[in-house]
């Protein structure tokens, strides 16, 4: 599948009224075909993208956007220079595939999300934690990653969670999950290829989910919904589920958002989670070229996961 051509939009940071309908209605389509198989048995959720092209606004400098990016510290901003033969791929992805230190794994799934717009943490949470729907969008997550690392465990695999975690734009449900391994045998690549992809980007049963995404996308994902990462040269490392993201060539900027669709989701709802989630590169580039560091969108009384001023480029 090939990517659609590029729009120009002017120096716009996101879709046009006409095209945001034409999306929104593009999405509601597949979204449809996704519920009709999950209500015939053959699925239980897949994890549909969609992709927004915009037009490099007025001063951009890519060195100002990987900088922004870096600014929201619930996030590891992240940059892979000609990633692609397009260009560059670049984003901050809150959610930690998997992280090896020694015996010790760590992964935290995130699944379940809702558009931060004036919502409060206390009905954030509410919505999230009480939602059959994002239940099951969530457990299954984590049931697949659990699973999994049960094959390979030295010990009990521990679930934390889920929690209410924080980006700038979003609010997400996420839950830590812990276990013991033999490093002689599982190193931090090991543990990617055993988990990865997740439902968190895929879906269930991964096979048919993946099936279901290449026949319905209409473009390619490249680095969206991969991985993005490092090891040590003792197996130890982090790798992070390359979201938040977008891939930069000539004068515009591809973005990329995924939704989880399972019985009950609401297309519509789904679409506006998408374009939140975009939000993440867009404020970014609004940022690029601007004189002083845009404010926080946070609010001081909330807390956010402590990441510091971590960032990875290659």
């Amino acid at each position: 599948m090939l990517l659609p051509d590029s729009r120009s939009v002017g120096h716009q940071t996101g879709p046009s009224r006409t095209d945001d309908i034409e999306h929104r209605s593009a999405f509601r389509s597949l979204v449809r075909n996704v519920l009709r198989g999950i209500s015939d048995g053959d699925l239980q959720k897949v994890v549909l993208a969609r992709t927004d092209v915009i037009t490099r606004p007025e001063g951009f400098d890519e060195a100002e956007v990987f900088a922004r990016l870096t600014s929201d510290r619930s996030s590891v901003a992240f940059q892979v220079r000609g990633s692609e033969p397009q260009g560059d791929f670049l984003g901050a992805s809150p959610e930690v595939l998997v992280r090896v230190n020694g015996a010790s794994l760590v992964s935290s799934p995130f699944a379940g999300s809702v558009p931060r717009g004036g919502v409060s943490r206390t009905r954030a949470r509410n919505e999230l934690i009480r939602s059959a729907k994002v239940g099951t969008e969530h457990g299954l997550v984590v049931e697949d990653i659990v699973h999994r690392l049960r094959g390979v465990a030295m010990s009990d695999v521990d679930v934390v969670g889920p929690e209410l975690r924080s980006t700038e734009r979003v609010w997400h449900l996420a839950s830590t999950i812990t276990t013991t391994v033999d490093p002689a045998h599982i190193d931090s690549l090991a543990a990617v290829e055993l988990l990865h992809p997740t439902p968190a980007v895929c879906g269930v049963p991964r096979t048919a989910a993946l099936r279901v995404i290449s026949e319905s996308e209409p473009f390619e994902r490249g680095l969206f919904g991969g991985v993005v990462g490092w090891q040590s040269h003792d197996g130890d490392g982090e790798w992070r589920v390359s979201i938040r993201c977008g891939l930069v060539t000539g004068f515009s900027v591809r973005l990329f958002a995924g939704a989880g669709i399972v019985r009950g989701s609401d297309a519509d709802a789904e679409y506006d989670e998408t374009t939140a989630k975009m939000q993440t590169m867009n404020d970014a580039l609004a940022a690029a070229g601007k004189t002083g560091a845009p404010a926080s969108l946070m609010q001081p009384d909330e807390t956010r996961t402590q990441e510091g001023d971590a960032r990875w480029t290659t």
